[in-house]
């Protein structure tokens, strides 16, 4: 077993207290972590509620210290009510744009309850992230590159010891949750499922993809390897979770992979040089929604570039960079990987490093024959910013650093409130082609 991660980062002061606050959890991960962190939050002397949507929510908190939506109320305006009657001081959320998440930070906001939106790390994978009022294209981070570059010079970057996988348990939490949601659907019945694809579908693709994983990985490893020993130009392209809402919330034109690949495999059919290729690369959750390897070789023939392009699935991203010529993504923050490595990035949509000077903004039909590189300088103190102001050493799902984890977050929360520093909302989709 993993010895547990340290609650506190070298650079945190020591825990303070949050005695007067009152958390109200209104969407949070699967699994048992939203207990773990009521305990951190009650060992600094705060008191915490979680509300119980479903039966899910019921399985992985039980019944104490929940509020449960009143039958038939408007959900959005019942939680209003109840964080004014229970005087509520925080609410925190599970991503920003589900119906529960975004309603329960419009009912804050309209109390000036201040607000907590968890996410996966911005920096994957030993890290959660903690923003005051949104993620990734809402949040509050500057967007101006001047910003950063007036930051000291950035402490050198030591990366932490790797947690363990996290798809396991976070897969075995998932089936437990959405059974438990089945289970006891009788008990909620004006629960409404938040995502864009049902528990079944997910869970049927989420099986097929494992025993792909089991049969075909060696053939895709194999594919990778010819890839980084040619000199081609080599251009990656990362798709994103299948469903996820950064293509619904966070994007202006594109709204799923398939849309993505075709769009991204005209560009390059018609503008790339002759000699470059490029591999597609599916997202390590994807839930198997679409055959997306069909997808992409029926495009790419479409576009008469079948011998160039090239389809990956469940491989590792990293060894991959060395040989890449640029990449392109929607808003992955797996761009900020490639940022890291050095190579030329283009977004599609709406992200928190949509930044001159660390991705591309040149159209993509001009991208293919002269990608900008990212300034590393910058990258750095980037980085170091948002490791300090909205990254957590941890993870929601591995159980060795749970209580670490939820420590650190529940100390994040001590901390005073981050000054916003705005940005035009015509910065927003700059990179948009």
């Amino acid at each position: 077993m993993d010895k547990p991660a340290p609650a506190l980062r070298l650079s945190d002061p020591a825990p303070a207290s949050l005695a007067g606050r009152r958390f109200v959890m209104a969407t949070m991960p699967v699994g048992p972590f939203s207990r773990r962190l009521a305990e951190a939050i009650h060992e600094r002397g705060g008191e915490a509620k979680r509300v119980l949507t479903n039966g899910g929510d019921r399985l992985d908190w039980g019944a104490n210290d929940a509020l449960r939506p009143r039958h038939g109320a408007d959900w959005g305006e019942w939680l209003e009510a109840e964080l004014r009657s229970w005087r509520a001081t925080d609410v925190i959320t599970m991503g920003d744009f589900n119906r529960y998440s975004a309603r329960a930070l419009t009912a804050a906001k309209a109390l000036k309850v201040r607000t907590h939106v968890l996410e996966q790390g911005y920096l994957r994978p030993n890290w959660i992230t903690c923003e005051p009022c949104g993620v990734n294209a809402n949040s509050t981070l500057p967007r101006d590159p001047a910003f950063y570059r007036r930051l000291p010079p950035a402490p050198p970057f030591i990366a932490p010891e790797n947690i363990s996988p996290i798809t396991p348990p976070e897969a075995i939490d998932n089936i437990l949750y959405f059974s438990a949601v089945a289970a006891l659907d009788a008990f909620f019945p004006d629960f409404v499922y938040p995502h864009a694809f049902t528990f079944p579908q997910q869970f049927v693709g989420h099986a097929a993809r494992a025993f792909g994983k089991l049969v075909k990985r060696r053939q895709y490893e194999a594919r990778q390897t010819a890839l980084m020993q040619s000199t081609d130009p080599l251009f990656v392209v990362l798709l994103q979770r299948e469903g996820d809402s950064q293509f619904r919330a966070h994007s202006s034109y594109i709204g799923d992979n398939p849309t993505l690949i075709e769009n991204v495999i005209t560009s390059f059919a018609a503008h790339a040089p002759a000699e470059a290729r490029i591999a597609v690369r599916n997202h390590p959750l994807d839930p198997a929604i679409f055959n997306l390897r069909a997808v992409t070789e029926q495009a790419a023939e479409r576009h008469g570039v079948a011998e160039r392009v090239v389809y990956l699935d469940y491989t590792a991203l990293a060894p991959l960079l060395p040989a890449a010529t640029g990449a392109v993504t929607l808003n992955s923050t797996a761009a900020i990987t490639t940022i890291e490595f050095g190579v030329p990035t283009k977004l599609l949509g709406r992200a928190l490093f949509d930044i001159e000077g660390l991705v591309d903004r040149q159209p993509l039909d001009r991208f293919w024959a002269n990608p900008v590189k990212p300034d590393q300088d910058l990258f750095e103190r980037f980085r170091s910013y948002i490791l300090q102001e909205t990254q957590i050493f941890g993870n929601f799902f591995n159980v060795a650093h749970m209580a670490a984890t939820a420590g650190g977050l529940a100390d994040h929360f001590a901390r005073p409130p981050r000054a916003i520093v705005g940005f035009a909302a015509t910065d927003r989709g700059a990179n948009a082609a």
